[in-house]
């Protein structure tokens, strides 16, 4: 979302931004401006892995709310990631054991209250508003980018006002979303 404004950004910090580019493309080119803090410049919803070959680092992000998946199962040495459960359980050393937690709070609450686990013993997801840093066959290190703020009361004198304003951000944020 609001590529303009972020291929405006990416141009500023020397990037050659352009809007014919396809989604990765601009994240990579985030990457590039800003390191591991380009999930602080992007709006919308995304999940990416970004390998860092200089470093030998690996660097994973999922969007503030959470709408794309970020799936992963470390195993020793072994790390697999992906936006599909199945396709990490097609993986042999990955077993389809189950999370006991996470299946009774499934079936006590209709959804799994640790927003880190999934059902399955082995396979975890990356939180919304989180990244995942992985060197060598250290552990993981899951550190949030940025935390939702609803400390400013918007009061306008005229109920009218209201409805104007939510109509200015319903067709800024529907233009956002069209290429």
């Amino acid at each position: 979302d609001a590529r303009e404004e972020l291929i405006d950004q990416l141009n500023s910090k020397g990037e050659k931004g352009h809007a014919a580019q396809p989604d990765i493309e601009l994240i990579a080119h985030a990457y590039r401006a800003w390191g591991e803090q380009c999930p602080d410049h992007l709006l919308g919803d995304f999940a990416f892995a970004v390998w860092n070959q200089q470093e030998q680092r690996l660097f994973c992000a999922r969007d503030s709310f959470g709408v794309k998946p970020f799936y992963y199962a470390r195993l020793g040495p072994l790390f697999v990631f992906s936006n599909d459960i199945g396709s990490i359980l097609e993986h042999p050393a990955v077993t389809a054991e189950l999370n006991q937690n996470a299946v009774a709070d499934y079936l006590a609450f209709g959804y799994n209250l640790d927003e880190k686990t999934t059902c399955y013993a082995n396979i975890q997801r990356l939180p919304p508003s989180h990244v995942l840093t992985l060197k060598g066959e250290s552990t993981p290190r899951i550190t949030r980018y940025t935390r939702l703020v609803f400390d400013q009361r918007i009061e306008y004198q005229h109920d009218e006002e209201y409805a104007e304003q939510f109509l200015h951000l319903f067709k800024q944020a529907v233009q956002d979303r069209l290429r």
